[in-house]
């Protein structure tokens, strides 16, 4: 996908992971504890293997995420780089800041982290789902793309309707929300619209946020967000992963099937998978290599999870 200026890969890094454990606004946001040492090998293993496109933001591990990849992207000129800005945090408490004083303070300092004198794509991250658009001035960003800082803008949205809010208002040219297997309530609005507004697709949680993993774990440390999770959730997606356990049989297995599947809808300019370990670099690799499920794999997924969990709306 093409957007001004930028070519998205179809296959692309999250860092969320490589943040580590993360408190923010009272609540676990992260993943679990990761060294420098391990954030350093498969940064370098994923570019290596030619990964091209890393996604980042400010709040992963309240800025760390960033400062680890401007190590080793810092310097190069061959790299599509996403980040996001937007989440605050004072006094323990949590907020969302999209004004345009926070926007300049905010891609400054991620500029700094990471080493870098331009993004080629800023997202505000997970903005309200109702948020007027429509009023929502604008130029502060056009200033920045103007000004080199920035190449493109979006929103990296909560769910759906966040995503449909922002394309009926026009808004920006990216749109990174959750779509997999497990999770496929984008594809009866969001991507109609979004093709025919030209907007560009980002796929996160592309596991599932990582029950697409056939060993997946039904307890998690404190310091993993997912610990948080309804029990009926957890227990709804562990049995869904049992339905596609079929793809285990796939070249790469469920890991690289399942991000197979994401990269098969035309809508999707690229399928974002996180990574915190160097099997995980291999498996974006070798999806990358083999591409789309085919017409009749594509079929057999649907057909083993026809339904997505009750509670999400």
């Amino acid at each position: 996908m093409i957007l001004p200026n930028v070519i998205l890969p179809k296959t692309g890094m999250g860092t969320w992971q490589l943040g580590g454990a993360t408190t923010f606004g009272g609540r676990q946001t992260g993943w679990g504890g990761i060294s420098d040492e391990q954030a350093d090998a498969v940064l370098g293993l994923a570019l290596d293997h030619g990964v091209r496109l890393f996604d980042t933001a400010d709040a992963y591990g309240h800025g760390l995420s960033e400062q680890r990849l401007g190590r080793h992207i810092g310097h190069r000129d061959d790299v599509v780089l996403v980040s996001k800005f937007g989440q605050r945090e004072a006094a323990g408490a949590a907020s969302t800041d999209f004004s345009a004083a926070w926007l300049a303070l905010a891609v400054e300092a991620s500029l700094r982290r990471l080493r870098r004198e331009q993004l080629d794509v800023l997202l505000l991250h997970s903005p309200d789902e109702l948020m007027d658009f429509v009023n929502y001035d604008q130029e502060p960003l056009l200033r920045l793309r103007g000004a080199g800082k920035i190449r493109a803008f979006g929103i990296s949205a909560r769910s759906r309707w966040g995503a449909l809010n922002a394309l009926r208002a026009g808004f920006g040219s990216v749109i990174q929300l959750i779509y997999s297997a497990l999770d496929r309530r984008a594809e009866a609005e969001v991507f109609p619209l979004a093709r025919a507004n030209h907007v560009s697709i980002m796929a996160r949680c592309v596991l599932g946020s990582g029950f697409l993993v056939p060993d997946s774990k039904a307890v998690f440390k404190a310091t993993d967000h997912r610990a948080a999770m309804p029990g009926e959730q957890v227990a709804w997606l562990n049995s869904q992963r049992e339905n596609l356990r079929w793809m285990q049989d796939f070249p790469g297995g469920m890991v690289v099937s399942a991000l197979r599947f994401a990269l098969s809808n035309t809508a999707v300019a690229t399928a974002l998978l996180g990574v915190s370990r160097p099997e995980q670099v291999q498996s974006l690799v070798l999806a990358s290599e083999l591409g789309p499920l085919n017409e009749a794999e594509q079929a057999k997924v649907r057909a083993s999870v026809p339904e997505t969990y009750p509670g999400w709306a």
